[in-house]
């Protein structure tokens, strides 16, 4: 097995490894439904992702197995997903990862920083005016419209 194809594996199975750790510890599992009532918890829609993610990584292996029979000496074709597909997947991890530690709202205002500057927004300025505006509608939106508590993180809860 070359090189190539070694590091082709090793991506998807990378994934699924930081899949099984965001579903087993960094999602939180003592967060319920507000009321208590049988709707979606908060826990809802990380799990899906996650598990699309799983999905996704699982067909990037099996691709991967069904490419390898019967052509072990011809040419290694392309991986179905490039590195800024995973760059943008592992990135939603740690997206999770910092609304757990520094919670919901500083967490989406540095992803959308840092999303804007991985798309080559060569402004700074434009960068921190519209991560702040979607920052704020995000806040207006969930918090004062729909009067839904944002998750506040670790930090959060010791500094409020």
């Amino acid at each position: 097995m070359s090189f190539r194809r070694t590091r082709e594996f090793a991506v998807p199975v990378a994934l699924l490894g930081v899949c099984a750790i965001l579903a087993g510890w960094l999602i939180p599992s003592h967060v319920t439904v507000v009321g208590g009532g049988n709707g979606l918890s908060p826990r809802f829609f990380p799990y899906v992702l996650t598990a699309a993610l799983a999905l996704l990584a699982t067909m990037q292996l099996a691709s991967l197995f069904r490419g390898e029979a019967g052509e072990e000496d011809s040419e290694v074709r392309s991986p179905v997903l490039e590195a800024p597909d995973y760059v943008a997947a592992l990135s939603l991890f740690a997206y999770f990862a910092a609304i757990v530690v520094i919670g919901m709202v500083p967490a989406s205002f540095l992803a959308l920083a840092a999303y804007m500057r991985c798309f080559r927004v060569k402004s700074w300025w434009k960068v921190l005016v519209y991560a702040a505006a979607v920052t704020a509608v995000l806040v207006v939106f969930f918090q004062v419209a729909a009067s839904v508590q944002l998750p506040r993180g670790m930090l959060g809860r010791a500094l409020w």
